[in-house]
């Protein structure tokens, strides 16, 4: 972990599970993937090595599912629709689902940061 100007990186240490992970046919869940290390808030002095507790804000995977499935869904179905309304062909509906699809990504680019859903440093544990 380090730490630097209000914003900690914490490497998580995951515990529990089956026991499977690295077994064939297991689900590779406690596998190493790059959802093991991430950027939190912080407003304690944290420093390498300490173990800390993280607060997660109540409704924030919600959040987090709806900005990366239905935003994108949304998109695709109002590009498609507005393009058959205005076109009408099977091509620019096509098109217009590709559009509304990319379009959406651009806006999840700018609204994924604010930071209100932004897991933070509770405690230091020790």
């Amino acid at each position: 972990m380090r730490s630097e100007a209000g914003v900690a990186h914490v490497k998580v240490q995951r515990s529990g599970g089956c026991g499977r992970c690295h077994e064939e046919g297991g689900c590779g869940g406690g596998a190493e993937s790059r959802c093991d290390a991430f950027v939190v808030l912080s407003e304690l002095d944290v420093k390498p090595g300490d173990r800390v507790q993280i607060d997660i804000p109540e409704g924030a995977a919600l959040r987090a599912a709806l900005l990366a499935y239905g935003l994108p869904l949304a998109g695709v179905l109002v590009g498609a629709a507005a393009a058959h309304l205005f076109v009408g062909s099977d091509a620019a509906t096509l098109a217009g689902a590709c559009a509304g699809f990319f379009a959406s990504l651009l806006l999840m680019r700018r609204v994924r940061h604010r930071g209100t859903a932004r897991p933070r440093i509770a405690s230091i544990l020790s």
